[in-house]
């Protein structure tokens, strides 16, 4: 089952991590501020958690989610800012626990893949969820009108191992305070990128699905 579109900080927020698909680079919130996470970037992934809906992300604000989880009913797009997009909480080592949100299709593709993978898996069965490396990154380019391109770094992610469910997934909050906009980058990731053929960007917006 794919995903279906086409989810320690102070208070009740749990901290965010966030992944910058213009650079291809992981970041997350830490007591002393954001840090680069990237290089051996490794989590364990609650796709058992995983939501799906609508996303907006504004500077200095907190971001506006309206998600359900997956196989439930979706809800309706609340303003015309709003993207498709999903919500899972990350688990780090020392069982930090941090809430990823994104709109990035290169990112959505990414977790959509993933999630299949987990969802064919037999640990699944086992109530087990997945620890998962990013091996590097793939260079997608999308057509805009006027005939140029945008790129970005779709991450490459491999399940490494599988792992019971942390207990720190059930002690953490469901929110994560907002994330600041992600730095443009000048130049390419130093993950292992591999150029891939230019690709016209899908109207669903990927295989992930919301219906």
């Amino acid at each position: 089952m794919a995903l279906g579109i086409g989810g320690s900080g102070g208070g009740d927020f749990v901290p965010y991590c966030k992944y910058d698909a213009r650079a291809g680079r992981w970041y997350r919130k830490m007591e002393d501020g954001e840090v680069d996470c990237t290089d051996g970037f490794t989590a364990v992934f609650d796709f058992d958690g995983i939501e799906v809906g609508w996303l907006a992300f504004a500077a200095g604000a907190a971001p506006s989610m309206v998600t359900a989880p997956i196989g439930q009913p979706q809800p309706a797009k609340p303003a015309d800012h709003f993207k498709q997009g999903f919500k899972l909480h990350l688990v780090f080592d020392g069982g930090a626990v941090h809430e990823l949100a994104s709109t990035a299709r290169s990112l959505i593709g990414s977790i959509d893949r993933l999630h299949t993978e987990y969802t064919q898996a037999p640990e699944k069965a086992a109530g087990k969820l997945p620890v998962v490396k990013m091996t590097g990154t793939t260079v997608v380019e999308t057509k805009v009108p006027g005939g140029g391109t945008t790129k970005n770094f779709a991450p490459n992610l491999e399940v490494i191992g599988w792992v019971d469910r942390p207990a720190s997934l059930d002690a953490a909050p469901t929110s994560a305070p907002a994330a600041p906009p992600a730095p443009v980058a000048s130049t390419p990731p130093a993950t292992g990128s591999t150029p891939v053929p230019p690709q016209t960007p899908q109207s669903s917006g990927g295989s992930l699905n919301f219906g």
